[in-house]
């Protein structure tokens, strides 16, 4: 939605006071000058780095409660020309919505409570009914998949409610096990014009697609042979990995990254030769799609619970594995993103974890790696951005939410830690927003 920098000292340049010769009274010859000794060298200043690219804290107004465990969604989502953050939380009932006024948050959720809680997960906004206006899908990590509908007044109106793969129902009634949706994709797969539905159980409804009829309210189950029916998947999204047109479907699924190529008829081959299966399951989370090494192809770089942000080249038909693109850390993570944060013209990588795995409690943070068009990274340090003081994190979303035109970021944190006993000093709100600042004399295009 994947660095060099310049070192710039300044120097004191030290002059030395002019040398007088002494002439002997006793003599008409002149003795020799006297040698003046140079002043020690000072130590020059030590030279202060400023970054290409940095980070303000702009959450003024954001709530600094609650579990926001989504991938926070940034758009414009009545069409004034303002984009809002849209979130998903944790024991809440519905989706919130922020909007800036005067450079502060404000609430517009109005119409979005649900009856019950909600327990976070995937969202978009997007017209699901053909009518012009943004509609607003999500899948619950308790409840199954819904939807809410943008009406002519400007309010929302309830579509799906409750929606999930009844097929898995068992014998004993455990329902509970497959209801639930870690995360959903949204497009048209099949190419009949309606959006189309992807939906990631949060504990085994495995990945199931769903087709829809263009109201936003029906969705019908389809059976895909290729689409594991068991096991839990943290993300998904929609990419044509081939070019061809058609949406192909990448999944961070519990037993690794998965990529399954469209037919363009909605039918799906598995095609991912070179991503890892490890007998760990459940470690790969946030993930993007982008352009990494400027070779035309789609690469990938996932979250991994235990390693970092971590990246795959598209080798046309099977995929490679990069280069660690942040080595500085090793405490895992949750969230990633891609943008041109710094204006360079290449990808770079928003990763939201844990420098240090060793650290407990608040210890996670937000973390910008530079690309430089070539599948390399570099850490981005003194930043702006919060290295730790940050509760258990859940998901990143790199956005324009103030309207310049250079990607900013914002992060869905506030879930349970492992423990309280320190907490270092970090931002107050647990739904989060930076906005971006760039030095453009210090960015180089290649």
């Amino acid at each position: 939605m994947t660095r060099s920098f310049l070192l710039i000292a300044s120097v004191t340049l030290l002059g030395c006071e002019s040398a007088s010769t002494t002439t002997s009274v006793e003599s008409s010859v002149p003795e020799p000058a006297l040698a003046v000794e140079s002043p020690l060298p000072q130590p020059k200043p030590t030279p202060t780095v400023k970054p290409a690219v940095s980070f303000v804290h702009a959450a003024k107004g954001l709530p600094t409660s609650g579990q926001w465990k989504c991938d926070p969604r940034v758009v414009d989502v009545d069409g004034d020309g303002t984009l809002e953050i849209v979130a998903l939380p944790r024991l809440l009932k519905g989706a919130r919505m922020f909007l800036m006024q005067d450079g502060l948050w404000q609430d517009a959720s109005a119409g979005l409570e649900s009856d019950g809680i909600t327990c976070g997960g995937g969202l978009e906004v997007l017209d699901l009914n053909g009518d012009g206006r943004n509609d607003l899908i999500y899948g619950c990590h308790c409840k199954g998949l819904y939807t809410w509908l943008r009406n002519a007044e400007g309010g929302w109106d309830k579509g799906a409610e409750a929606v999930w793969p009844e097929y898995l129902s068992d014998a004993n009634d455990n329902n509970f096990m497959f209801q639930g949706m870690e995360d959903i994709a949204v497009g048209d797969v099949d190419g009949d014009g309606h959006a189309d539905v992807f939906t990631g159980g949060s504990d085994e409804g495995g990945i199931n697609m769903f087709l829809g009829d263009g109201t936003g309210v029906n969705w019908e189950w389809v059976s895909e042979e290729s689409l594991p029916k068991r096991g839990w998947c943290t993300r998904l999204m929609l990419h044509d990995f081939e070019g061809d047109g058609d949406l192909d479907l990448f999944a961070s699924y519990c037993r690794g990254p998965k990529v399954y190529i469209n037919n363009g008829q909605g039918g799906f081959t598995d095609a991912s030769l070179g991503l890892p299966e490890p007998p760990m399951q459940g470690i790969w989370w946030g993930m993007e799609v982008g352009d990494l090494d400027s070779d035309g192809m789609l690469d990938i770089v996932v979250a991994n619970w235990v390693n970092g942000p971590e990246v795959f080249f598209n080798r046309a038909g099977q995929w490679e594995y990069g280069v660690d693109p942040f080595p500085e850390a090793d405490g895992g993570g949750t969230g990633v993103d891609l943008a041109d944060f710094d204006g360079d013209g290449h990808l770079d990588i928003v990763f939201l974890g844990r420098m240090n795995k060793r650290q407990m409690g608040h210890a996670r943070g937000l973390f910008v790696l530079r690309g430089d068009g070539h599948g390399h990274f570099e850490y981005v340090a003194d930043s702006g951005l919060p290295r730790t003081g940050l509760s258990g994190t859940a998901g990143v979303t790199a956005a324009d939410f103030d309207g310049d035109g250079i990607p900013d970021i914002v992060a869905g944190t506030g879930l349970s830690v492992e423990s309280s006993r320190t907490r270092p000093e970090g931002p107050a709100e647990v739904l989060l927003a930076y906005r971006t600042q760039r030095d453009t004399a210090r960015v180089s295009k290649d």
